[in-house]
């Protein structure tokens, strides 16, 4: 549908993905319109919610959402779940505006943060990225902090990149850092692995994340491994590189081993005892080698599911505002 505007106001895209969340849609939508207002001079945001197969009627509630004259829909609703950063990829490759934001729905990320690091991008013409420095994380509890933590830490350490721990997907962007992203063709796509390793300038904002307002989280620990497993293989060989390293160990431990049983067979009387401990050795060599071609398992199972060529997400139903279809 095309649209206007006033040429004096700068237009935003606004991507929200969106799994489960009916209580707080509203008060997400509310909220972004009345900050945008109090503006001196408010954008023309362009929101993209995209939901991701929900299943207690969130659909139904973002169908009704009124625009407004400087909040105008895109409502995008996906076949079923695909999760986050699908749905989040979804969003990103329908945006346009030259300034595109990523906030979930939750609200655990302020929207009026979200409108001061579209300032700070604006303002700052040597920056291409903006994203969100968590300070604090209200009502998350201590073993996420710590997991996250870890993890994040982790693959900084192994991957060579700039995983900062307190970095989720909440940041803004100029054009050409989406533009480069969306060319990405990953099938497991970790949009938080991707945008740091695009490069660009890129500018942290503190600020303090907000306890959830509404609802749970749907954010479940199977989606928070699988999440942090396609992170992993993603974007570093190590594990890899770790088993040939421990392969090529074990190998000169055996060698060893072999070269001190014939030295004593040779030129001792003694046969080298120890059937226990040679027991023990087979059954642990044999887990090791069950263990490594897990890992090798893993990275050819990526391999497979991106050969196929599948799409990341199908969106069933698009309305822009005036018009409406499926898809």
């Amino acid at each position: 549908m095309k649209r206007t505007r006033s040429k004096d106001l700068v237009a935003v895209d606004i991507v929200s993905p969106c799994f489960n969340e009916r209580e707080g849609i509203l008060d997400f939508f509310n909220e972004l319109v009345a900050i945008n207002a109090s503006r001196e001079v408010p954008f023309f945001v362009n929101l993209i919610i995209v939901d991701d197969g929900s299943t207690d009627g969130s659909w139904e509630i973002i169908k009704n959402i009124k625009e407004n004259s400087h909040v105008v829909i895109e409502k995008v609703r996906l076949s079923r779940n695909f999760g986050h950063q699908a749905a989040l990829w979804c969003g990103l490759e329908r945006s346009r505006s030259e300034f595109v934001g990523v906030i979930d729905i939750d609200l655990q990320d302020p929207l009026l943060v979200l409108f001061e690091m579209f300032d700070e991008l604006r303002a700052n013409g040597e920056v291409e990225v903006v994203y969100g420095d968590r300070l604090s994380r209200e009502g998350e509890t201590y073993a996420k902090l710590v997991t996250a933590s870890v993890f994040y830490k982790f693959m900084k350490k192994l991957s060579g990149h700039n995983f900062n721990v307190q970095k989720g997907d909440f940041r803004v962007m100029k054009r050409p850092v989406v533009n480069a992203l969306v060319r990405v063709k990953d099938y497991h796509v970790f949009t938080r692995g991707l945008v740091p390793w695009l490069g660009f300038n890129q500018l942290p904002h503190g600020y303090h994340r907000r306890e959830r307002l509404s609802g749970n989280s749907k954010f479940t620990i199977n989606k928070m491994l699988m999440l942090a497993r396609n992170g992993l293989l993603s974007f570093s060989l190590a594990p890899l590189n770790a088993l040939f390293f421990l392969g090529v160990s074990v190998v000169s431990l055996s060698l060893s081993f072999v070269i001190y049983a014939l030295l004593s067979r040779l030129f001792t009387d003694v046969w080298v005892p120890g059937w226990t401990l040679m027991f023990i050795v087979n059954t642990m060599f044999s887990g090791l080698i069950m263990a490594a071609l897990g890992v090798l398992g893993q990275y050819v199972g990526m391999i497979f599911e991106q050969s196929k060529g599948r799409p990341v997400y199908i969106v069933k139903e698009i309305i822009d505002g005036s018009s409406e279809h499926s898809v």
